[in-house]
């Protein structure tokens, strides 16, 4: 308005004047218009810019591929195997496919104005591995974080909480390292798993037991950092560090807070046992 910006704009008083009036929105054409303001008056504006849309077309292969869509301004879209995601906002997307026992696929789509892109996404095979071991995990037993345990933590916002864990650095999300824990009302969900190798190590040394590792998912359901909390075997190329190197392998549906994904940490206890046990 005459140069000078607002978020919202309510029973506002200005002088006579000419006011320049400019609303825009990023997925919509700008609106101007111009309004001469008389001494007294008192006059309403209904100002609704048009959201310019268009369609995107998804088919995956297999069919149970679950499918996510994630806008630059905040959408976020889910589905399994075949969506038209019809009438929304144009801009630029991230296209997310992941099935179990198949390799994720993301691509970038850009979304113009009464466009519809078509996208069949062919996923690759990749089996889980699981070799001389056997690998043990109870969801029932994930310690998530959730709005009530984020409250109770008094050291919650200390950035230097962690420092002397054991730190995986591989891609590393640094926001991750400025976010010891984040309140979301709806966990995380694993998507597609991988099985940790039982190394070679730990055969000669007879260890087995049970690793706890915090993964930090971003919002695109990706891992971005991997810490373990609980070590069974630290050595190099031990325990520890075959389930580091699985977990970097999984993919999420991520957490969401007020209906919107969120980044954030969630702790997962590995259970490795040898061929004996």
């Amino acid at each position: 308005m005459n140069g000078k910006s607002y978020n919202k704009v309510k029973n506002l008083k200005l002088p006579s004047s000419v006011v320049e009036i400019e609303v825009s929105h990023p997925n919509a054409e700008t609106i101007r218009q111009i309004v001469t303001l008389k001494h007294g008056d008192n006059q309403v504006l209904d100002i609704y810019p048009e959201i310019e849309v268009g369609t995107i077309i998804v088919v995956t292969i297999p069919t149970s591929a679950s499918i996510r869509l994630i806008g630059d301004t905040g959408e976020y879209y889910t589905a399994i195997g075949r969506k038209s995601f019809t009438d929304i906002p144009v801009g630029t997307y991230e296209l997310v496919v992941n099935n179990d026992g198949y390799k994720s696929h993301k691509e970038t789509i850009r979304l113009t104005v009464d466009n519809t892109v078509q996208k069949e996404v062919s996923l690759k095979e990749e089996p889980d591995i699981n070799e001389a071991g056997d690998f043990v995990m109870d969801f029932e037993d994930l310690e998530l974080e959730t709005t009530e345990t984020a409250i109770a933590r008094p050291n919650a916002k200390k950035i230097n909480e962690f420092n002397d864990l054991d730190i995986s650095f591989s891609s590393i999300d640094e926001v991750s390292l400025d976010q010891p824990y984040v309140i979301h009302e709806v966990m995380p969900l694993p998507l597609r798993t991988i099985f940790p190798i039982y190394p070679d190590i730990a055969k000669k040394e007879n260890i087995y037991g049970t690793v706890i590792v915090e993964v930090w998912v971003k919002i695109d359901g990706t891992v971005g950092n991997v810490r373990v909390i609980k070590s069974v075997q630290s050595t190099p190329g031990g325990l520890d560090d075959a389930v580091v190197d699985a977990m970097w392998k999984w993919t999420f549906e991520p957490a969401k807070s007020h209906g919107k994904p969120v980044a954030c940490w969630v702790r997962i206890p590995v259970t490795l046992k040898g061929d004996h046990n």
